[in-house]
């Protein structure tokens, strides 16, 4: 199994406040009325997102290959509410058939069943119920770590739903939303949409993987997602916006105006990253994402950036590149390893010797 997306939601913002800037979650995920989501505290000390208005969604990105026919999705992240209400939607997984914000609503949805305290879950394929849970007793309030796992098939389908590790709802049948051509059905992004502001669904911790390669082949369990943030400049010749340090101006964890820009091609600039803390490195590391927004700083410009890893002092390993917007808004390009640069499962000791750069095109 291949994992596709993490995010800890540490840098849309202060605890407390709104989004900053307010279009910052559209910069990494299709969204509607995502500027009125709020940051607040996390389950383990950081920071989460709350969707605290009706009508809110945030979509992933298209995480499979255009027309793959690997049916599996697994998704899990931490959750509260504020208030339990019958029919509020948990999550959404959604087919590429139908990719916009606000078309086919109600794909294979797991969603709140019953109110207040006391209160279970339940999956729906579109208006078609498919299973429940008697066990799950949710409470306001209170954080938890939901795991949904779909296969996606019109016969043998199943869908297996893990609360705090423990299984709650398993189903077998029918769980394709669309049928007719070959990738229809098969699931590769996931939603948050709050049909009810007065749930206030916090959320943290995210991982989505799917059925595809090998090495990680089940539900992960809880996880907790680190944010590493830049420390010092290793080595570089990009330009600072202002003052004379390259590191200082990308490690906010609230984005503001200040930036490292760059015209000339093979030019880079690398820097290290902070550690991960004591109980972080008691777990296992089942994969880095490096995260990047970057924008052209004039229109029709042709370069893009680069995204540059190493292992301590090793090599660089560099990706393809990726596409770059105009001059409006940044553009959060993601490159995931389930490696290290050297090609070697991760561990807590080469997570905290990882560098990250980028370079020009």
């Amino acid at each position: 199994m291949a994992l596709l997306w993490i995010d800890g939601f540490e840098k849309y913002g202060a605890s407390g406040s709104a989004i900053n800037p307010t279009d910052i979650v559209d910069w990494k995920y299709n969204g509607h009325y995502d500027e009125r989501c709020d940051i607040v505290a996390g389950r383990n000390g950081g920071l989460a997102l709350r969707l605290d208005n009706t009508a809110v969604n945030i979509i992933t990105p298209g995480l499979k290959t255009p027309g793959s026919t690997d049916n599996t999705l697994i998704c899990g992240f931490a959750f509260k509410f504020g208030s339990l209400i019958d029919g509020v939607r948990l999550c959404e997984f959604r087919d590429p058939s139908d990719h916009g914000e606000t078309i086919g609503w109600g794909q294979l949805c797991l969603e709140v069943s019953g109110s207040g305290n006391g209160a279970e879950l339940k999956v729906d394929r579109g208006n078609t119920f498919l299973a429940s849970s008697n066990t799950a007793n949710l409470q306001t309030d209170t954080w938890y770590y939901i795991e949904m796992k779909v296969y996606s098939h019109t016969t043998n389908g199943t869908v297996n739903v893990c609360l705090d590790g423990t299984e709650i709802i398993s189903f077998s049948g029918n769980t394709r939303h669309r049928t007719g051509y070959a990738y229809q059905g098969v699931y590769d992004r996931v939603q948050w949409y709050i049909n009810n502001g007065s749930a206030l669904l916090a959320i943290d911790d995210l991982y989505i993987a799917d059925g595809h390669g090998s090495g990680i082949t089940d539900f992960l369990g809880d996880c907790e997602v680190a944010t590493l943030s830049p420390t010092s400049t290793v080595s570089g010749n990009w330009s600072p916006s202002t003052g004379n340090t390259l590191w200082s101006l990308i490690d906010e964890d609230t984005q503001d105006a200040n930036y490292i820009k760059e015209d000339t091609s093979g030019n880079q600039a690398i820097f290290e990253l902070t550690n991960l803390t004591a109980n972080q490195a008691l777990g296992s590391v089942k994969g880095v994402m490096l995260c990047c927004d970057s924008q052209h700083s004039v229109q029709g410009h042709q370069g893009y950036a680069k995204a540059i890893t190493q292992n301590g002092s090793g090599g660089s390993v560099q990706d393809t590149g990726n596409f770059m917007p105009g001059v409006t808004n940044p553009l959060c390009y993601t490159v995931m390893m389930e490696t290290d640069p050297d090609g070697n499962p991760w561990a807590p000791a080469t997570v905290n010797q990882l560098r990250m750069g980028v370079e020009h095109s």
